[in-house]
C-alpha cells in the first residue's frame, strides 16, 4: 500500500528524504508499506515514532505538534 511520508517538522527538513525507501512524487514524498514488519523496520530506520493518519499517510513524529 502507497503512503505519502512526512516529517512532523518539516520546516526544519525542507526536501530531505524521510527514510531509504522514500520516493519523490512532485512535492511529496510516498513509500510502499504491505506487511507490519515493513512498518516496524520503517519505525526502527527512522528511530522516532510514527503515526499512520487515516488519509494513507505516515507522519515521523520528531517534534512537538499542536
Amino acid at each position: 500500500m502507497k503512503f505519502r511520508i512526512d516529517f512532523g517538522s518539516t520546516s526544519n527538513r525542507p526536501g530531505s528524504k524521510p527514510c531509504k525507501s522514500a520516493y519523490n512524487r512532485g512535492l511529496y514524498w510516498f513509500v510502499e508499506i504491505n506487511t507490519l514488519e515493513e512498518l516496524l523496520a520503517l519505525q526502527k530506520e527512522v528511530n522516532e515514532q510514527i503515526i499512520l493518519r487515516g488519509d494513507n499517510s505516515i507522519l515521523i513524529y520528531d517534534t512537538w505538534l499542536e
